[in-house]
């Protein structure tokens, strides 16, 4: 799948107060038309050909309007990642939880979620900082670690060093339209190595699971990411050969 270079939604309500419709563009180019129906369905068109999909549940059709990253997963069919970190402890993890988060939006991650010890300040942070840099990147807290592994629907991809070999396993990840990659703090309980679709190890060697993610996701995007843009950015970095270039602009919201 290529990566969202930019996404861009324009919605407008046609003659039903039922109907909205739904204009995106994928790397700048107006790619599909969709008409979402309330009450039944939503029809996607693209060029000349059209497909619906039927919304069973009432909670599902206003998801779309509030989660537009469930809108994509869901009716479009688009890959999405989600990182959980396990285990986050607040005086002794800030530093690299923070890093880990760093890590899974820069590598095209599109969600991160923290477990262990609620930590308001970390993901204050975060937050700030994808304002700042720009792109669609979510950061939340879970308590219940495990209840978010069984409820995910995709697969579960678990890092850790005495698992396969990534390079042995990663075609087949790709196929997944949904990802859930965990990565452990602590000593990881045991329950995680069973509920995971895959235990995947980044060399069999000791190092830290912000290294891990980052090498899982270089692999899985094919190195790809490296060419995203993040939409929305009121501080970037020019490219330079010698020197530090940073813009900064004002966005209008």
């Amino acid at each position: 799948m290529p990566i969202l270079k930019r996404t861009i939604f324009h919605t407008s309500q046609p003659r039903h107060r039922n109907n909205i419709r739904i204009s995106f563009g994928e790397q700048g180019k107006l790619g599909k038309v969709i008409s979402v129906n309330l009450i039944s369905i939503v029809t996607v068109r693209e060029r000349r050909n059209s497909y619906e999909i039927p919304l069973f549940k009432t909670a599902e059709k206003l998801k779309l309007f509030e989660n537009p990253k469930y809108f994509l997963e869901r009716c479009l069919g688009l890959k999405m990642i989600t990182v959980l970190r396990l285990g986050h402890r607040r005086k002794r993890d800030e530093r690299l939880s923070t890093h880990c988060g760093l890590v899974a939006r820069a590598f095209g991650a599109d969600k991160i979620i923290f477990s262990g010890e609620e930590d308001s300040r970390l993901l204050d942070s975060l937050k700030k900082l994808v304002e700042k840099w720009g792109g669609r990147f979510e950061v939340s807290y879970e308590k219940n670690w495990k209840r978010v592994i069984k409820d995910f629907r995709g697969v579960k991809v678990h890092l850790t060093m005495y698992g396969m070999p990534v390079q042995d396993k990663i075609d087949e990840i790709r196929k997944a339209k949904n990802l859930l990659v965990i990565i452990g703090s602590e000593k990881v309980p045991k329950d995680v190595y069973h509920l995971a679709d895959y235990n995947i190890a980044i060399t069999s060697q000791p190092h830290s699971e912000a290294a891990a993610l980052a090498v899982f996701l270089h692999e899985y995007f094919r190195g790809k990411e490296l060419e995203k843009e993040f939409e929305g950015w009121k501080v970037r970095v020019i490219p330079q050969e010698r020197g530090k270039k940073v813009v900064r602009r004002a966005v209008n919201h």
